[in-house]
């Protein structure tokens, strides 16, 4: 049986259990790229949620089930490329995309990524942009369902001595 749930804009008043998720997402990352994620810091987190919600660059959403409690979230940013060569466009970007483990597979994510392809519709936005682990193979059929398709790759050399 499916969970009831909505998707909402944060506020303020989301802080604490935001950072609940905040700290899964965390360690979520964490644990799948070691090489880039540092510890979680609650204070570094409560400022860049402040930022966040202050900014008109950023948005964020939240799903929240039947009960009140917050399941997942999605942190997103608008970008306006800026070049002499390059045609001007303004793109939202998902820089975070969580739910919590109890709660996936219910169509959470979907709906949270469905809301931000609504925000960028509303705000004029040509594209929606995200990054995604080459390995997370479940988010990657996700976005795959809704229409995104790989344009770019992104290349790593790791040059050791120089973390």
């Amino acid at each position: 049986m499916k969970t009831a749930f909505r998707i909402r804009p944060v506020v303020q008043a989301d802080a604490a259990a935001i950072a609940v998720l905040a700290r899964e997402s965390h360690e979520f990352y964490q644990d799948l790229l070691p090489q880039f994620y540092r510890d979680f810091k609650a204070a570094e987190w409560r400022s860049k949620f402040d930022s966040v919600l202050t900014s008109r660059d950023f948005s964020m959403l939240a799903a929240e089930n039947e009960l009140g409690e917050l399941c997942g979230f999605a942190i997103l940013y608008r970008r306006t490329t800026r070049s002499p060569i390059i045609k001007p466009r303004l793109r939202l970007v998902v820089d975070n995309l969580f739910v919590r483990a109890q709660d996936r597979r219910r169509g959470i994510a979907r709906e949270l990524l469905l809301g931000a392809l609504g925000l960028a519709g509303r705000e004029g936005c040509d594209r929606v942009e995200l990054e995604v682990a080459a390995h997370n193979e479940a988010a990657l059929k996700l976005y795959t369902s809704l229409g995104f398709a790989e344009r770019t790759r992104t290349l790593e050399l790791h040059l050791p001595g120089n973390s």
